[in-house]
């Protein structure tokens, strides 16, 4: 015997790693047919198509109403402390709480709301 066929055979070892992919069953489908119909298993369909792909990113203008919107996400912050300082007084003074002007300060803040959406969304 040669010393080659006595020496320890020198092993490639691979590193790999798995993906998970969520696919509808139609999509899966069709995937595996395009890769068999190519003489291809799924995993190299899909390697190939994401070796040879390019990327292009499509820019999407501003919502016309963004401006608006922040108004109105503003304004929500504002009438959520609001919401907030009644309920720590309430929790703090339980006794003490004075309902009415409680109620009428809800009511205020509920008016608000209904009033800020009718403008920003132009409901009456």
């Amino acid at each position: 015997m040669s010393e080659q066929e006595n020496a320890p055979s020198a092993k490639k070892t691979l590193s790999t790693t798995r993906i998970h992919v969520k696919l509808r069953k139609e999509l899966k489908a069709e995937l595996e047919k395009k890769a068999a119909d190519s003489f291809m298993s799924l995993s190299q369909l899909l390697l190939q198509s994401a070796r040879k792909s390019t990327i292009t990113i499509k820019c999407v203008e501003a919502p016309k109403n963004s401006k608006e919107l922040l108004a109105m996400t503003a304004a929500y912050n504002k009438f959520g402390a609001q919401l907030n300082m009644i309920a720590k007084h309430c929790n703090t003074f339980k006794a003490n709480s004075d309902s009415v002007k409680i109620l009428t300060a809800l009511i205020d803040i509920e008016r608000s709301v209904a009033e800020l959406k009718a403008e920003t969304l132009g409901e009456v």
